[in-house]
Order: structure tokens, then C-alpha cells, then sequence
């Protein structure tokens, strides 16, 4: 039985520079404006959750087809390119913006510390289960789950996968097509038949399915914001793209290709509906 060892508890961050937005209304949707240092302006359109991958499909690059599949509750994701030879270089640049004591920039530490730290950890789980992505994902939920998630071949022998690892499978009988192993390892392992597999903090296989169980309004439910920033920079070797804590309408990137930075930030405004005569 091979063991991985992986920390996968999500980085606690703090903010004191930041507006308060109002709670969300019944009904109400989220509509982006403000300012963005990515480019000359931002998109007004509301964004749209992307459709979900219907069956299993697999693109040449290895590569998420979507991240419409990004959990309602995620509040940071960090997008590795695992192949690119600039990562490394990707990396230093993003602490080194981290350092800057300006903005939400110092919230960047721990989660790229955090991510450097465990992606040795990665790559070992990855070759443990034979698998050779191009893309992997970071993210955490509200309950500060970590998870990382890779897209999968969609032939994967998924027997010879639990018995490589030692892992005892189980189904989600209120998450359809999900797949959920543990064994000895201080993580679980999530399969989903539309070609993803997700690395969990988990170590117990009821808390497991119950976790993945509360998020099931989230896996399919309204639009993620940080889903549409994640593939506006689909080319960057590294982006980091999280909301601040307490204002969920306020979205932050950063976006690094080997020593290239680029920043921003997109305001979402809580719409209120027109009321039924």
C-alpha cells in the first residue's frame, strides 16, 4: 500500500482593506463592474455558469474543458500548470508579489506557500495512481476543505486505481456519478464519471460522503465568480483568483507566466429583483 502524505487544510487568510458588501437578496444576481488591471476594462455581462460536461470527454492537452464544475461554496482556486517549464519561475514571481504590502496582495502568502509546499506531495500521488495531467486545481470550500483536482482519462480503470492505493470505494448515491475511496491515508479520494478526480482532506469515509453530500446544491447550483476568471487566463502558468473574506462579490487575480505578473480585481453589485405585480 503506498501512503501519500498531503496537508490539505485551505489557507485562512485575512483582510482589513476591504469594503463590506451587502448579503445577497432572494433571488438577486450578481452583475460585475468596477475596474481591472488585466486589461482596459471588465466584462459588465453577468457571468453564466458553464454547462456541465455531459459524459466523459478528455482534450488533447490533459487540460479542464470547464470550470463550470468549481463548487458554488469555493472561495480560492489556484490553477497549475503542471508541464509548464516556466511554473517554477511562476512561482517565486507570485511570492514576490505576496510581499508587496500594498492592497489584498499579502493574502498571497500562505496560499503560494501553501501550494509550493504541496505540490511535490502532487506530483507523488499522481504517479502513484499513473496519472499525467496537464492542469491541477486548488481549491478550498467555506468549511475550509482543501481539495485538488485533476482532470482524468476517461478509460481510467478505476479498480486497479483503489487497489494501488489501498483505498475502499464506495458510491454517492445523492451526488450522481461520484465515487468515494479512503483507506489509511490521512486524505480521500472523490471520482467523478464526467472525468475528474478529486484529492480530499479527509480521513474518515462517512465524513467524506456527508462533506461531499453538502455540497451537492453547490456542484450544480448558480454561477461560481470565480469560474469565469479562471478561464480568462487559461495560458498563465500559475493564477491565483479568490474572493475576500466577508465580501464574496469582490474577486482578486493574480496571473503569472514565468516572471510576468498581472493583477486585478472585478466588483460584483447584489441586483435587486423587480418585484412581482
Amino acid at each position: 500500500m503506498l501512503v501519500v502524505g498531503l496537508l490539505l487544510m485551505g489557507c485562512r487568510t485575512r483582510s482589513h482593506d476591504r469594503a463590506t458588501s451587502p448579503p445577497p437578496r432572494a433571488n438577486s444576481a450578481a452583475a460585475p463592474h468596477g475596474l481591472d488591471s488585466l486589461g482596459s476594462s471588465v466584462d459588465a455581462s453577468t457571468p453564466k455558469a458553464e454547462a456541465p460536461q455531459e459524459g466523459c470527454s478528455e482534450p488533447s492537452n490533459r487540460t479542464f474543458l470547464s470550470f463550470g464544475w468549481i463548487p458554488g461554496k469555493a472561495q480560492q482556486a489556484v490553477a497549475v500548470r503542471l508541464h509548464d517549464s516556466e511554473l517554477p519561475t511562476a512561482l517565486t514571481t507570485m511570492e514576490g508579489a505576496s510581499e508587496s504590502p500594498f492592497g489584498q496582495a499579502r493574502v498571497l502568502g500562505p496560499i503560494v506557500a501553501s501550494v509550493r509546499g504541496k505540490l511535490p506531495s502532487v506530483r507523488q500521488f499522481l504517479r502513484a495512481v499513473q496519472l499525467d495531467p496537464g492542469e491541477a486545481l486548488f481549491f478550498t470550500t467555506s468549511s475550509e476543505i482543501g481539495v485538488w483536482a485533476f482532470p482524468v482519462p476517461c478509460a481510467l480503470n478505476l479498480e486497479a486505481t483503489w487497489t494501488r492505493l489501498g483505498l475502499r470505494p464506495s458510491t454517492v448515491v445523492d451526488v450522481p456519478g461520484a465515487t468515494v475511496a479512503v483507506g489509511e491515508a490521512p486524505w480521500g479520494v472523490v471520482h467523478f464519471s464526467s472525468g475528474q478526480m478529486w484529492l480530499v482532506g479527509k480521513t474518515n469515509q462517512d465524513e467524506l460522503v456527508q462533506w461531499l453530500t453538502d455540497l451537492r446544491g453547490s456542484l450544480s447550483g448558480g454561477p461560481n465568480l470565480l469560474a469565469p476568471e479562471l478561464r480568462k487566463g487559461v495560458d498563465a502558468s500559475l493564477q491565483v483568483v479568490l474572493t475576500l473574506p466577508g465580501d464574496p462579490y469582490h474577486v482578486r487575480i493574480w496571473r503569472a507566466t514565468g516572471s510576468e505578473l498581472a493583477t486585478g480585481a472585478v466588483l460584483y453589485e447584489v441586483g435587486v429583483p423587480i418585484p412581482r405585480r
